[in-house]
């Protein structure tokens, strides 16, 4: 297949994109799946640097979303009014008043039957966040401060994030996309694609040298 006809059945089938990071070697999901839009935030999934990856994904729905709208608050700093869908919001009158997490409004999305949740601009990094990972990498002093400063920028702007609650709904960037496999969940019936630390690295020293 081509790549302008791999790319229109990806688009069809899998439209939104995401990153996942871990240090695992995955070739398919179980449970739940959490990306994110910013692959800088993704690689603060992953501890390390030696087995650290991101995983470049697409992303698709059958039986709708819920959409949360965050307003740059914290992964466990949101509020049942920030959940735009009320049947999803119902199983949380429990905790009318009080502060929810992105896990909780996962699991009233599960009850409702949604194919997953959208959380738009929210702050959600993870426990593998490390801002002196550039160092020993053959940057000078001056390029890993850089890198360092863009590094935390990157990380101080709310992201989207999003759950899937299926795994047959998350593919790899790389994968063929043929609908003959639109219900496996292995990622790719295809060549998975993951992008290193390194790679993180680079892609923040081409948007310095791009500014």
């Amino acid at each position: 297949m081509d790549r302008a006809s791999r790319e229109a059945r990806a688009d069809e089938m899998f439209p939104r994109k995401g990153y996942h990071g871990t240090n695992e070697d995955i070739s398919g999901f179980q449970g739940s799946v959490f990306t994110s839009d910013n692959p800088t935030l993704a690689s603060t999934y992953a501890r390390g640097m030696s087995d650290a990856q991101v995983y470049p994904l697409r992303i698709g729905s059958k039986l709708g979303d819920a959409i949360v709208e965050g307003k740059g608050a914290n992964w466990n700093q949101l509020n049942i009014s920030d959940v735009k869908d009320p049947e999803v919001a119902s199983w949380l009158d429990w905790a009318e008043g009080q502060k929810i997490s992105t896990r909780e409004i996962e699991q009233a999305a599960s009850r409702e039957g949604r194919s997953g949740v959208q959380f738009k601009d929210i702050n959600d990094i993870g426990s593998g966040f490390n801002s002196g990972q550039f160092k020993n990498l053959g940057y000078t002093p001056a390029e890993e401060e850089a890198l360092r400063l863009q590094y935390l920028q990157e990380l101080s702007k709310p992201s989207n994030v999003d759950v899937r609650l299926s795994p047959n709904l998350v593919r790899s960037e790389f994968a063929r996309f043929d609908p003959e496999f639109r219900n496996l969940r292995n990622l790719s019936a295809s060549i998975l694609g993951a992008i290193g630390f390194t790679g993180i690295a680079a892609g923040l020293r081409e948007k310095e040298e791009g500014m």
